[in-house]
């Protein structure tokens, strides 16, 4: 849309397009989040309401909301940044002058991929765990991003191809970190209530989001430092140490990950269960 249109009318397009999106889920989830509204409205008149400091505090104490914070952080700044590099890739690597047409197809390959892997995550998370899933999406990032570092350089092949070959399963790692944060954050918020007998969604998901947004900015600052390394086709170095810099972001992620151990339904007795196992 950038090469053909320009960049004014490309974030409009995008603009309306993620406004219509969005409240077309908001309307799916209306009804019911009015009605969930309500029946914690009427729980929160029995017992007594917290101060919003001490909201966040008592989250800060959640072991698993501490686990799950770091991981979340450093899988979404990995996937940020090789996503991210592609336009740069396209141009220095690829040799596309206008790369906006390569860069749509490579996100496309990887969009397509993740549209055909979701239904099997999923499928995969209801006969394992959520929590295993997400897991093994970090693990496979980590692994597969630093091979980044040699895709359009291998000799034999077109540049293209290795492009697009990679980019394909870039799309396995994005299914992870698209489906299951929301949802292994209200079984964090599931196990805050076992806890204190307190229901704080609100905080931890705003918490959430915040974080979200910090990284949101971090992940291009580490771009352009990694970029100022080099961002040339004479010399790429910079593009090419994106990829492993990714892979160790994504697996230090499933390293603290690993301490994670809550059940997918959370109760008093799913989490003793879990504890003592």
């Amino acid at each position: 849309m950038s090469d053909s249109f320009g960049f004014v009318a490309m974030a409009i397009i995008v603009a309306a397009v993620a406004l219509v999106s969005r409240y077309i889920a908001l309307t799916g989830a209306w009804r019911r989040s009015i009605e969930v509204s309500q029946e914690i409205y009427e729980e929160d008149q029995k017992v007594e309401r917290l101060s919003v400091w001490n909201s966040i505090t008592t989250c800060l104490r959640n072991d698993q909301f501490l686990v799950f914070l770091p991981s979340f952080v450093l899988y979404s700044v990995g996937v940020q940044i090789i996503t991210g590099v592609l336009p740069f890739y396209v141009e220095s690597v690829l040799g596309r002058d206008e790369p906006g047409a390569m860069v749509a197809v490579l996100s496309a390959c990887a969009l397509g991929v993740l549209m055909l892997i979701l239904p099997f995550a999923i499928l995969l998370a209801r006969r394992r765990s959520k929590r295993q899933v997400y897991g093994w999406g970090m693990l496979f990032a980590g692994l597969y991003f630093p091979l980044f570092a040699i895709a359009g350089f291998l000799p034999g092949i077109p540049v293209v191809a290795q492009g697009i070959t990679f980019a394909l399963l870039i799309g396995v790692a994005l299914a992870p970190v698209q489906t299951f944060p929301n949802a292994l954050i209200a079984d964090i918020t599931d196990y805050d209530t076992v806890r204190t007998g307190q229901r704080r969604e609100a905080v931890y998901y705003a918490t959430q989001q915040t974080l979200e947004k910090i990284a949101g900015a971090a992940g291009p600052g580490i771009l352009i430092a990694l970029l100022a390394l080099g961002s040339t086709a004479d010399d790429p170095l910079g593009i090419r140490l994106v990829g492993p810099v990714a892979g160790v972001l994504a697996l230090a992620g499933y390293i603290v990950f690993r301490r994670f151990w809550l059940p997918d339904n959370v109760t008093e007795e799913s989490v003793a269960e879990a504890r003592s196992s």
